[in-house]
């Protein structure tokens, strides 16, 4: 793990660099709409061209990236890169430092190594299966900091995105709001890296994502203690034919899990 890990930290330090030279009300971002309506940027396309060739070096895999047409070689292989170059485009838009690089080692259809890291605040997470999860302050040059999930019934803290709500969510927000004491808005990934390290208590999307929006965080979260599964309560899989998360996910606290529970 050491290697691979202090491989990919140098790989997403250069990466970040290059997304935030284009990070700034004063730069040109070349926004383009894709196929599905959503944006990228050209801080997309650099991240992502930088970063398939960097994995493919750490171990030559089958990449599955958000910006890169897939060409299927990921169906004849056990082990895959799922990676989202920028996650949180609207976020880096928007210009609210609420976006961050993702990168998942898929394994017969689980993530076996998630890393997540904010180019902004310099902040990395990361786990592997049955090893812990952990933050790491990179412009500090702290050292790792094990994450654990904050189980707690009630004063829950709750986050949401900034750019999607539903019915569905104001409707469970509704059901539970005895037990609610905060809500706050946070962008990207970054709501399940917050709900890892014990800063609040749960996240729940109705909505439409794909593989490479969740696989990182969903072994975070898990090794921290905590669960990322669909609403129907099934662990979501990887390296699918169909790349959407159709059912939707929840993010949460062990405890959350059953308090707050979507299927009843």
């Amino acid at each position: 793990m050491i290697e691979r890990l202090e491989a990919l930290e140098r790989a997403v330090i250069e990466a970040g660099h290059l997304i935030l030279s284009y990070y700034g009300v004063d730069k040109d971002k070349g926004v383009e709409q894709k196929n599905d309506d959503s944006p990228v940027t050209l801080a997309d396309r650099a991240s992502d061209a930088y970063l398939r060739e960097q994995l493919y070096r750490i171990e030559p895999l089958p990449i599955l990236s958000e910006e890169t047409q897939d060409d299927g070689a990921r169906f004849t292989s056990a082990r895959i890169w799922l990676v989202d170059p920028l996650d949180g485009t609207k976020d880096f838009i928007a210009g609210t430092d609420d976006f961050a690089i993702n990168i998942a080692l898929i394994e017969h259809g689980r993530p076996i190594f998630g890393l997540i890291y904010l180019p902004v605040h310099g902040t990395l997470y990361y786990a592997e299966k049955n090893a812990g999860a952990y933050s790491k302050e990179l412009k500090r040059s702290t050292a790792p900091e094990r994450l654990r999930t904050c189980d707690r019934p009630d004063h829950l803290h709750l986050l949401k995105s900034r750019f999607s709500d539903s019915q569905a969510h104001q409707a469970l927000v509704t059901k539970h709001r005895h037990r609610i004491e905060k809500m706050s808005i946070v962008g990207s990934c970054i709501k399940g890296c917050r709900i890892a390290e014990g800063k609040a208590q749960g996240y729940y999307r109705f909505g439409l994502t794909s593989e490479w929006d969740t696989a990182p965080m969903d072994l975070i979260v898990h090794e921290a203690g905590g669960y990322l599964k669909q609403m129907d309560g099934q662990l979501i899989q990887y390296n699918r034919v169909d790349i959407i998360n159709r059912q939707g996910f929840y993010v949460v606290s062990g405890i959350l899990a059953d308090l707050m529970n979507v299927t009843e």
